[in-house]
């Protein structure tokens, strides 16, 4: 109800919208998200957060060739670490693996302290037999700089889970399951860290 009073005391200010459209996607009503960062582009098309915005919302969507078009016209007004981050995944989506190498390397020319962004590297060279081991460099750096995270806070059930399935990659199976038992414990009904802790256990062959 509040952001509706506000886009009727400013119907014609982008920002309102875009708030409005931060709001749904939280709620994860994407489809209403969808409108009002379109009305937001709208009302200031030079603006690269409108279309950073959209390509979030068809992300969820499963709308992957809609996100990549959206994020590289964010890119093509500001490049931003966020954009290349999400092109990238966009890109591993559509198994378009080495754009989606290249696009994350551009993201980490940016911010290369990214934790989540060298495991995703990880995960899109992995996919490529030729740079595998290039893809176990990744996962490593990976590990190493969410450990400094999970130092200032170990309960960070996200992080520890996603560094879990990072160590089964490497196939360091004590290490990452003991990082998944630890997510579980802080987690337990989580849904990221339930699919991250079945992607481990299939990748240690316990598919049930």
């Amino acid at each position: 109800d509040a952001y509706r009073k506000a886009v009727s005391l400013r119907p014609n200010y982008w920002g309102v919208y875009s708030a409005f459209g931060v709001f749904y996607f939280n709620q994860a009503r994407y489809t209403d998200a969808e409108g009002m960062f379109k009305r937001a582009i709208q009302l200031a098309p030079l603006n690269y957060s409108g279309y950073l915005n959209l390509g979030a919302v068809y992300s969820q969507l499963g709308q992957y060739p809609e996100t990549v078009e959206a994020l590289k016209k964010s890119i093509a007004l500001r490049p931003t670490f966020f954009a290349y981050g999400n092109l990238g995944a966009a890109y591993f989506y559509l198994r378009r693996y080495e754009d989606s190498a290249e696009t994350l390397h551009e993201a980490l020319k940016i911010d290369d302290k990214d934790w989540q962004n060298w495991g995703n590297l990880g995960d899109t060279l992995y996919q490529i037999p030729s740079r595998r081991t290039e893809a176990l460099g990744a996962y490593r750096k990976a590990i190493d700089l969410a450990s400094a995270r999970l130092e200032v806070n170990p309960r960070d059930a996200s992080t520890l889970a996603f560094t879990a399935d990072y160590y089964a990659m490497l196939d360091q199976e004590r290490q990452a399951k003991e990082q998944l038992a630890r997510a579980l414990q802080v987690a337990p009904k989580d849904p990221d860290v339930l699919f991250r802790a079945a992607i481990l256990y299939n990748h240690f062959g316990d598919q049930e």
